[in-house]
């Protein structure tokens, strides 16, 4: 009897044990730490700092490209925020939208040259619903991030004969060291 009810103390410890450090507490400071405290501490983002540019391409040409000019500007003075050397401007995600379907290729530039492409499109835009646009999201595992005094452009490329419709949207942060 003796051995009964020790195994089912023992067993009760070792489940409230588990219960306590199970789970996880998130303070609402910039930092967030896990339990048990010591493990790790991680920043939040800021949501100030998140920026994003969204670009309607119309009647892109018959295997024609066009590209434009991004300007993240949080200081309002019309040059790009990499002018100041204790920022860093950072692309986390881009999408292509293809909204006809057509086949297309993105490419993001900086003064560096080319640094990431997405393609979107099936080049049949009678393959599917043609209502239906087709896009692409990436999430970058790691984010691009510009050199001091590098502008930013995206080049669209339209691989099909016909005229083309689409959207690029990015979004970045702006990190200061």
């Amino acid at each position: 009897m003796l051995k009964t009810i020790l195994l089912c103390v023992t067993c009760s410890a070792v489940t409230l044990a588990t219960v306590v450090y199970s789970g996880r507490t998130v303070h609402s400071s910039p930092f967030q730490l896990d339990i048990p405290y010591g493990a790790a501490i991680k920043t939040t983002p800021n949501p100030a700092n998140i920026w994003s540019w969204h670009q309607d391409f119309h009647a892109v040409p018959p295997s024609g490209t066009v590209t434009a000019n991004v300007l993240v500007d949080f200081d309002g003075n019309g040059v790009m925020d990499t002018e100041n050397a204790w920022l860093r401007v950072v692309v986390t995600d881009i999408e292509l939208v293809s909204r006809n379907r057509y086949l297309s290729l993105a490419t993001i530039s900086d003064g560096t040259g080319k640094r990431y492409s997405v393609s979107a499109g099936n080049g049949d835009p009678n393959g599917g619903n043609p209502a239906t646009p087709m896009s692409q999201h990436v999430s970058l595992s790691t984010p691009i991030v510009l050199p001091v005094g590098s502008p930013l452009q995206v080049t669209l490329e339209n691989f099909f004969n016909a005229n083309g419709e689409f959207e690029v949207n990015l979004i970045g942060r702006i990190v200061s060291l």
